[in-house]
């Protein structure tokens, strides 16, 4: 077999099982839509890239099939940086995201003190107040360091836009369209307008060699952008990816180079809709199969009781019901595997609840959700627990019958603020519950209906997201580990002193 006929055999497969793979990406993102480590990407990026892909698989076909050089030549210039432009603009997204999360972090661990400071004002306007002026410094601390750090918030998201702005327009559509005008102006009029292959090649200057370029170029800088945010890893791995699909990219781009000055121009189609086969894999399939890992495999794993968190998980001793999916199954099987899931999930609340009752705990479980950039659940959690206890204090009956009716002003702004930053779709830290919560949240709203359970079923919501998704990672990153570190150093410096 002559090098020719391998290229076409390549190609023709190529052509079968591209469409295949891709529709085969869009179904299971689809599919795992909900999972956080789907939802935290930038989806419209991932998608502009794939469409890059589909525009790959175009030039294949025309180098089987026929078509005009023009459209050739064009893709082959816009592939590159459609396919690179995305990867850093996610890595600059993700250097905003990792900020943002960090200012948001250091707010909720700075506001704990506040908090108590405003219930222990808010005791004292019942009992014996020692003086007005404690509770006046403790608010106005407050809202200064709130305002502080949203203006930062506010400050690192115009950055984060400003260098998104200037990478779009700088690095990739003005110097790409420069290129399609240089390439239209010095190419033939005939040859542009040709249908056939063979004459498309060697093809300008151009094409051949400076749209690779770019490609290298741009993956250079999104490589220097993950690289700058290595000492803010995320647990959801998208920096790891981002850097594996620069790598790919580049490796790919210069292997494309090298291969058209030996002088395989024809080759070029079928390398670049490899690159966008390889690219998608690990854009979509790696990060879709990551929760597998960290999930059932970890319980196997860990066959044992969890340190200071409630009883033991259930020990999924096989998978019959996956395996043996053609024999008829049992009722009796059935039941068993809904008693071992429904053990499995008293088991998470449970060691969700028993962490969240510590101080130390949420600290160590508010900076892992921070890494997966889901900091918006714990925030969400805390302000409604607030909110619940300022509404009881404001509630509670009173010595004084001049102090029963007290002004609700507080508690509806508290509310307000609660809605307009965790409930309302164009918030930037809202929150993933139904529709159904939602609409019924904003309807007590509108209606000016202030009941310390109005957040409840949102609250149980995020609640069960954060035991059945983020918790079970908790359990197998480096944040717990510490955590039990810490508790066992303080045990055993109980003991010391006891003794």
């Amino acid at each position: 077999m002559s090098v020719e006929q391998l290229r076409q055999t390549l190609s023709i497969i190529l052509v079968i099982v591209f469409p295949l793979f891709e529709i085969g990406c869009y179904v299971l993102l689809a599919k795992r839509r909900s999972d956080i480590f789907i939802r935290k990407r930038n989806m419209s990026m991932i998608r502009f890239a794939s469409f890059a892909g589909w525009l790959a698989y175009l030039n294949l076909w025309i180098s089987l099939f026929g078509g005009y050089c023009g459209v050739f030549y064009l893709i082959s210039l816009v592939v590159a940086p459609m396919s690179v432009g995305p990867q850093l603009i996610r890595a600059i997204v993700l250097w905003g995201m990792v900020e943002q999360s960090r200012i948001l972090l250091e707010e909720d661990l700075k506001d704990t003190g506040h908090r108590k400071a405003r219930q222990l004002s808010r005791i004292s306007e019942r009992g014996e107040s020692p003086e007005s002026s404690s509770k006046e410094i403790a608010q106005n601390n407050a809202v200064k360091d709130k305002s502080s750090y949203r203006e930062k918030a506010e400050k690192v998201k115009m950055q984060m836009r400003k260098l998104v702005n200037i990478t779009r327009w700088g690095l990739l559509v003005i110097p790409t369209g420069l290129l399609v005008l240089a390439s239209a102006v010095s190419s033939d009029s005939d040859q542009l307008m040709s249908t056939d292959f063979d004459t498309c090649l060697p093809g300008p200057k151009y094409v051949v060699y400076v749209s690779p370029a770019i490609g290298v170029i741009v993956a250079f800088f999104a490589l220097a952008t993950t690289i700058f945010v290595r000492n803010c890893d995320d647990e959801l791995g998208i920096r790891k990816e981002i850097t594996r699909n620069v790598i790919l990219l580049a490796v790919t781009y210069i292997l494309i180079t090298t291969i058209r000055l030996i002088g395989y121009y024809e080759w070029q189609p079928l390398m670049q809709t490899t690159q966008q086969i390889m690219l998608s894999f690990s854009m979509v399939i790696l990060p879709c199969f990551h929760k597998g890992k960290t999930f059932i495999p970890w319980i196997q794993d860990r066959k044992r009781a969890i340190p200071s968190y409630g009883r033991p998980l259930p020990v999924v001793e096989s998978k019959r019901l996956s395996i043996n999916k053609f024999r008829r199954v049992s009722q009796k099987e059935i039941d068993t595997d809904k008693q071992r899931k429904r053990e499995m999930t008293l088991s998470l609340d449970a060691g969700l609840c028993i962490l969240l009752s510590s101080g130390d705990g949420m600290k160590a479980f508010t900076e892992h959700c921070a890494r997966e950039f889901s900091i918006e659940n714990m925030l969400f959690w805390c302000s409604v627990n607030e909110f619940r206890k300022d509404f009881a204090l404001n509630h509670a009956p009173s010595c004084d019958d001049d102090q029963e009716n007290i002004d609700d002003s507080d508690l509806k702004a508290q509310a307000q603020f609660i809605y307009d930053t965790y409930i309302t779709p164009i918030s930037e830290l809202q929150i993933n519950i139904p529709s159904s919560i939602s609409q019924d949240i904003a309807a007590k709203m509108s209606s000016k209906e202030i009941k310390a359970d109005m957040f409840d079923k949102a609250q149980k919501e995020i609640f069960s997201v954060m035991s059945r998704d983020s918790y079970p990672r908790f359990l197998s990153s480096s944040y717990h580990d510490k955590y039990v570190q810490s508790q066992q150093k303080r045990k055993s410096v109980r003991r010391f002193s006891v003794i």
